[in-house]
């Protein structure tokens, strides 16, 4: 069990040792993980009842957030991810921690204790014995990216008997220790052997049991199947799965804005990296396919089936990483008359998996050229924050031609507990060196923390402020030695474009010392609404106001139907009444589609209630 914070300091240099009065950090500390939807565009449904019959499968790709509730009963306070872990044998893992679903840790006092729970519904098990070979088995990660457990800690599987008690089965118990790697994933099995559990109501559930003051004592579960007739040593399944969220298809950026892409070089772009797993006893040379759409107008923008002579897979347990082919801007040349593209890449494994497991060959991952300049992916790990009065951050970006700043999000992530509310100063800065900064503009800002996880906030500049091509800074100064926290996405490493301030002079980050990007995005918002998404298309007489909608979007002019899309196309409002309300949707940019008669019409329209 480990109780001491989650450090990693960005005073990894000598300047740090000279003077004493230099004492800042970035201290990485839990977030809370609530508020989430539990299902992904690829989402397959299961059949819904109170009580399950065999087989029990989840291996979570198919979830997020929160754990599907057509399977378990405890589960809220068990986060479904897919960046904590560390090479799973599939998409997203189920991860155990010392903290609720808020991120508020589960007591103050360092004993130990049972933390997350995750219990199955009931598994009608009657009128199976021993002789059947019931087996419950799952794969499992201590640490990862997250806080190793100690030899006190343990992931602990517990079974439901018809007399209404949990009993622990032999090995049930998994000890936490430090000395295993942090990226090895273990398979657990039990045999279902005691006839008080075949019985219509039996339940299983894992549990963690460490320290319940934070982040701590972190473990991660993944493909849970419970079925009978299995033969465990050896077991092999036929199922290949897409085990990590690939990466992005630009070489540094998550997210470029339009009137900037298209001034990049080639260079901009490089193979998006993920990895595959095999649960399958034979030899499998991959076969892959990655589809980059348009979802306003679902024009394909790339389908380009991708090498199979990288690498085989072989056997159960293999995994190795793939690369996709490196993207061209001739591939987007068709585009370039649009004024912004909102994109869904598709990576799809062709196999010949069994077809109760095919859900997990299919991911997908979502990405704009509009209007956001973003290095991270969209998803915190973690919370950082700087804890010195007149500390100063600075994130590093790069224009590839002149064009103009707006605003800047930043995702201010719930933690426990809260901070008081702080006032920073956000400014722009053209260029950082010793002590002096080129000040181009900036504005007060007041932290508000999201009501949702990797919710961002928008901050509006006082004045527009017109960048030249090259390199600009982001820059945020806090006057309280409290905590203030910031997103921290641990898995795009851009740490070197990090810069910090803590007394009189700038010092770049050194990789060594921190891993990961800060949720800090510029926006480079323009007037246009108008998108031409098909050659059918049309502008027309509409008026969209107010923009941004508060409460009600109207429309004026005379349509026979409209549609309100959110960026990854999910119609959210339809009709032909020319007042919508906002109520439900959450704040951000969208889509009004409107038809009259054959002609179409789409505008950009921004939501902030």
């Amino acid at each position: 069990m480990q109780s001491k914070n989650i450090i990693v300091g960005l005073i990894g240099i000598a300047a740090f040792w000279l003077s004493p009065t230099l004492h800042a950090q970035i201290t990485l500390k839990p977030i809370g993980h609530g508020g989430q939807s539990n299902a992904i565009p690829q989402a397959r449904t299961h059949a819904a009842g109170d009580t399950l019959t065999l087989p029990f499968f989840d291996d979570f790709s198919t979830s997020w957030g929160t754990a599907s509730s057509d399977l378990w009963l405890t589960k809220e306070d068990v986060l479904i991810n897919a960046t904590m872990a560390i090479v799973p044998p599939s998409i997203n893992v189920a991860t155990f921690d010392g903290v609720d679903q808020t991120g508020t840790p589960y007591s103050a006092e360092t004993t130990g204790t049972i933390t997350d729970v995750l219990e199955s519904k009931p598994i009608d098990l009657s009128g199976l014995d021993e002789g059947d070979n019931v087996y419950l088995s799952f794969y499992w990660q201590q640490e990862g990216l997250g806080e190793i457990p100690q030899s006190d800690d343990s992931l602990i599987v517990r079974f439901y008997t018809n007399d209404e008690k949990w009993i622990v089965p032999t090995d049930g118990k998994i000890a936490g220790d430090p000395t295993l790697p942090s990226d090895n994933f273990q398979k657990a099995s039990y045999h279902i052997d005691n006839p008080l559990l075949f019985h219509e109501g039996f339940k299983f559930k894992i549990e963690s049991y460490g320290n319940p003051t934070g982040p701590y004592d972190t473990w991660h579960v993944d493909y849970i199947l419970l079925d009978k007739e299995r033969v465990i040593a050896g077991e092999s399944i036929k199922d290949h799965a897409i085990s990590t969220q690939p990466t992005s298809i630009f070489s540094r950026y998550s997210n470029i804005p339009f009137d900037q892409f298209y001034a990049y070089p080639d260079s901009i772009f490089k193979g998006s990296e993920f990895w595959l797993y095999s649960l399958f006893s034979g030899q499998n040379n991959p076969e892959f396919l990655l589809t980059i759409t348009d979802t306003v107008n679902q024009n394909i923008i790339y389908n380009t089936p991708q090498s199979t002579t990288q690498l085989i897979l072989n056997g159960v347990d293999d995994h190795k990483m793939y690369v996709t082919s490196s993207m061209t801007m001739a591939d987007w040349l068709p585009s370039q008359n649009q004024d912004s593209l909102f994109l869904e890449a598709k990576l799809a494994y062709n196999s010949d998996d069994d077809l109760a497991y095919q859900n997990n060959d299919t991911t997908r991952f979502y990405f704009q050229i509009h209007e956001t300049l973003a290095y991270d992916d969209g998803s915190a790990e973690f919370a950082a924050g700087i804890n010195q009065s007149s500390g100063e951050l600075a994130v590093s970006y790069t224009l590839s031609s002149i064009d103009t700043l707006t605003h800047v999000d930043i995702y201010f992530p719930q933690i426990y507990p809260q901070p008081d509310v702080a006032t920073l100063s956000l400014r722009i800065y053209t260029a950082l060196s010793g002590n002096v900064a080129d000040t181009k503009g900036g504005v007060e800002i007041r932290v508000s923390l999201a009501d949702s996880i990797n919710r961002f906030s928008r901050f509006t500049l006082s004045t527009p402020i017109v960048l030249p091509a090259g390199e600009f800074f982001i820059s945020l100064e806090q006057f309280t030695n409290d905590y203030v926290p910031y997103g921290w996405d641990k898995n795009t490493d851009n740490a070197d474009k990090v810069y910090y301030k803590i007394g009189e002079e700038w010092f770049q980050n050194d990789r060594v010392n921190l891993a990961g990007s800060p949720m800090i995005r510029g926006i480079f918002a323009d007037n246009d609404v108008i998108i031409m998404s098909s050659a059918q298309e049309t502008t027309t007489s509409l008026l969209v106001y107010p923009n941004p909608a508060k409460d009600y979007i109207y429309i004026e002019g005379d349509i026979d139907e409209y549609q309100l899309i959110d960026l990854s196309g999910s119609v959210l409002r339809s009709g032909s009444h020319p007042q919508i309300t906002t109520e439900g949707i959450k704040n951000g940019v969208y889509l009004i589609k409107t038809r009259s008669g054959n002609q179409t019409n789409t505008q950009k329209i921004i939501i902030n209630r």
